[in-house]
């Protein structure tokens, strides 16, 4: 039904099996939407009309989704592409295989009126395939032991265990955006099914009769309602740089690292709590000892046309009030060229360059290369 939510929806799985507290809490908040919820949406629609254009399937919906960009529409006919392919590898090995798009799947048999809707299920020859799409490109998501599509496989599992033989559930989470290769990983149904039993079960009915037990973590409480004014949380934070032991005047190298790994996420922290409290004063309800006022603006020409030949009458030039003809950002150049097949660099080859970053400050685990002063050096005087 539209509107409709579970209290204990497989989107949210990674939150309420960590922390089952959460649910009871988030009650009390508004399930509000935004423009990324909205994009998301969107991007599935798109999603589903190309992959049932190449499968010669009919919709259930009339498309409401005209004016969709490009990025989106060529990352809707990807997931299609994907989609296709993996149904045509399952009819060379079944002469029957299943597939539905955008199903709802019931596992309530594990989560107390636990359902969701999966993107994608394919059923053939042992095999089942759970693919998900999405176009967030801030969060990576990945397949493996994703509490999501392990719930949307149970569903599926419960509707058709008994009519098909599942030996092995693969998953698949495409997320153009973020990497050109989907995120894939199998399990056999025997383990998810004990997976659903031992860990599943226990954590659902917690979290679903209340009050539960609170475990923040950064993964789990990213998203939750409840997260800039829950006091477990808070005290967690603050709690991070409580120090009771007698220690020398000076910081070790070991202690001032581990400073900066806190103060990461105390930063991010107190931004949304901000950001949560600017929403309130908006919204009309008051918070003791803040308020909004209007910021610091610039000022802009509301007809440049009209502002030059005021200039010029008043005794300026034309070259002096008008720049010259500049060129594209390199961003809309990237997408200028992107219908001819090509990249910006193919097109402009040594016209093109990338200087040196300026050195940033990471965590270690960071993928890149670790700055070299005396490189770099080098690289500006050859230059």
């Amino acid at each position: 039904m539209p509107g409709e939510h579970a209290k204990l929806s497989a989107s949210s799985a990674h939150r309420w099996l960590h922390c089952t507290a959460a649910p009871t809490l988030e009650e009390q908040f508004p399930d509000t939407t935004s423009e990324y919820a909205a994009e998301g949406t969107q991007a599935h629609e798109w999603a589903e009309i190309a992959a049932c254009e190449l499968l010669d399937m009919a919709a259930d919906f009339a498309p409401s989704i005209e004016g969709a960009p490009q990025e989106m529409r060529e990352a809707a006919e990807a997931y299609a592409d994907l989609v296709c392919g993996r149904y045509v590898k399952a009819t060379q090995r079944c002469p029957d295989p299943l597939i539905a798009l955008e199903k709802r799947v019931d596992f309530s048999r594990w989560v107390p009126d636990g359902f969701g809707t999966a993107d994608c299920i394919i059923i053939a020859d042992g095999t089942m395939d759970v693919i998900d799409f999405k176009y967030g490109a801030n969060v990576k998501v990945e397949a493996e032991e994703n509490p999501q599509m392990m719930l949307y496989a149970l569903g599926a599992y419960a509707e058709y265990g008994d009519i098909y033989r599942i030996d092995t559930v693969r998953m698949t989470v495409h997320q153009p955006r973020m990497s050109d290769e989907p995120s894939t990983w199998k399990v056999a149904m025997v383990e998810l099914l004990a997976w659903a039993d031992d860990v599943v079960v226990p954590k659902a009915r917690e979290a679903y009769d209340g009050p539960g037990t609170f475990n923040p973590s950064e993964d789990a409480c990213q998203f939750c309602r409840a997260r800039f004014e829950c006091r477990t949380k808070n005290a967690q934070l603050v709690a991070l740089f409580d120090e009771d032991d007698v220690a020398p005047a000076l910081l070790s190298r070991e202690e001032l690292a581990d400073i900066l790994q806190r103060a990461a996420g105390m930063e991010k922290w107190l931004k949304g709590v901000k950001d949560h409290v600017q929403s309130l004063l908006l919204s009309g309800e008051p918070v003791p000892g803040w308020k909004m006022v209007a910021g610091r603006s610039d000022r802009v020409i509301k007809d440049p046309v009209v502002a030059a030949e005021k200039l010029i009458a008043a005794g300026c030039t034309e070259s002096m009030v008008w720049r010259p003809r500049q060129l594209e950002t390199l961003t809309n150049l990237t997408k200028l060229v992107k219908p001819l097949k090509i990249t910006l660099e193919d097109a402009l080859g040594d016209t093109i360059e990338k200087p040196p970053g300026k050195p940033t400050l990471v965590p270690e685990s960071d993928k890149r290369p670790p700055y070299q002063p005396d490189e770099q050096l080098i690289a500006a005087f050859d230059n």
